[in-house]
């Protein structure tokens, strides 16, 4: 039986949706992804499958804020 699992899928989207801003799809890699949301390789692809499932999920989080004196360009991650 699998274990429950410790930790918020919705707080770890909200996490990966900080670093594919910064980053973008393309240069995010899994360990930007473990470390941002504090979960391992493992428990990423169990939860999320692939990058792209995380990717999609995060595609739906809010946008995180622009720091002050910057605008935000688009409205989604598909447009970087």
């Amino acid at each position: 039986m699998a274990r429950p699992r410790s930790f918020s899928t919705e707080d770890a989207v909200v996490a990966a949706a900080a670093v594919f801003w910064s980053k973008g799809y393309r240069d995010t890699a899994i360990a930007d992804l473990e470390r941002a949301t504090g979960l391992n390789r493992s428990s990423l692809y169990t939860a999320f499958g692939t990058k792209q499932a995380i990717f999609s999920l995060a595609g739906k989080a809010p946008a995180p804020a622009a720091p002050a004196g910057r605008a935000r360009h688009g409205s989604s991650l598909t447009t970087w």
